[in-house]
């Protein structure tokens, strides 16, 4: 069985195609670390995992849709958002809370709510320290509702 390092190095590798690669490169990437990550997330330190935080982060401050869709979505497969730098980790919370908002207060919520409830479930279990206390949702949210 690979040592820890052994994963790391190989993981890191996958990281790095994330980051410059694109097209058909980007997408192998991308779909390898959601097949990969599920797998090898409880073998990871904490190290490794913030560096997958980190990557989310750089991906999506640089306008690089498809591998930030793809980060987020492996991130989204163990839970693993906690390791995302907490002010891009808190806007995206206020983002899935208010698509949870948005979705009970529409048609078919009772269909639909469950699937957005998932996903911010899936972000992780701590919630960012400025995502409670933001205007958009602050309890006057839901006493005006």
């Amino acid at each position: 069985m690979p040592s820890n390092n052994d994963i790391s190095a190989k993981f890191a590798n996958k990281l790095i195609a994330i980051r410059k690669e694109k097209g058909v490169v980007l997408d192998h990437a991308v779909n390898n670390m959601k097949v990969l990550l599920p797998l090898i997330w409880e073998r990871l330190t904490k190290e490794d995992r913030w560096k997958i935080g980190r990557l989310y982060r750089d991906v999506a401050t640089d306008g690089m849709v498809t591998a930030a869709a793809g980060v987020k979505s492996a991130l989204s497969l163990v839970r693993g958002f906690d390791y995302v730098p907490e002010d891009l980790r808190s806007n995206t919370f206020i983002a899935h809370a208010q698509k949870v908002i948005d979705t009970h207060f529409s048609m078919y919520n009772f269909y639909n709510e469950p699937k957005a409830v998932r996903e911010l479930a899936q972000l992780g279990e701590i919630i960012p320290e400025p995502a409670p206390i933001s205007k958009k949702l602050s309890p006057l949210h839901f006493m005006a509702s």
